[in-house]
C-alpha cells in the first residue's frame, strides 16, 4: 500500500507541476523579473497553454542556481524533477532539472502547448 500511495503522490506532483506551468503565468505575474525569494508560484503561460519564451528561458536559467527552490515552488520538493519542451517533430527547446537515471521510479505528465508558432509538448517528470 505504501508504494501505491507513493506512486499516487508522485503522479499528483507531476500533474500539479505541469498544470501550474502550462495554465498559470505564475505569481507574481512577472516572476521572471524577480529574485527567487519573491516568487510564490512558477508558471509559463502567456495565455492558456501558450508558453511565454521569456519565462521558459528564465526557468531554464534557474536550473543551475535554484533547482531546489523551483522544485518546492512546483510542489515536487520530495522528488527529482525534469521539465522538457519539444515540438511535435521532436525539436528540443531545452530542459530544466536533472535527467533521471535508470534505477529510479519515474512518473510523467505531458501537456500540449504552443511555443511561438510551434505546436509542442511540455513534459514534466518526477522521480525518486
Amino acid at each position: 500500500i505504501d508504494s501505491l500511495e507513493s506512486g499516487r503522490d508522485m503522479e499528483f506532483s507531476a500533474v500539479t507541476a505541469a498544470n501550474s506551468l502550462v495554465y498559470s503565468p505564475g505569481e507574481p505575474f512577472n516572476w521572471e523579473n524577480n529574485e527567487v525569494t519573491a516568487i510564490s508560484g512558477i508558471g509559463l503561460a502567456e495565455e492558456y497553454a501558450v508558453i511565454d519564451k521569456g519565462k521558459w528561458q528564465m526557468l531554464r536559467d534557474l536550473n543551475s542556481t535554484n533547482y531546489d527552490e523551483v522544485r518546492k515552488l512546483l510542489g515536487a520538493a520530495k522528488y527529482g524533477l525534469r521539465i522538457e519542451l519539444e515540438d511535435v517533430n521532436g525539436t528540443n527547446f531545452g530542459a530544466f532539472g536533472l535527467e533521471p537515471d535508470g534505477n529510479v521510479t519515474v512518473v510523467s505528465s505531458a501537456n500540449p502547448v504552443l511555443y511561438g508558432e510551434s505546436k509542442a509538448v511540455l513534459k514534466v517528470k518526477v522521480f525518486r
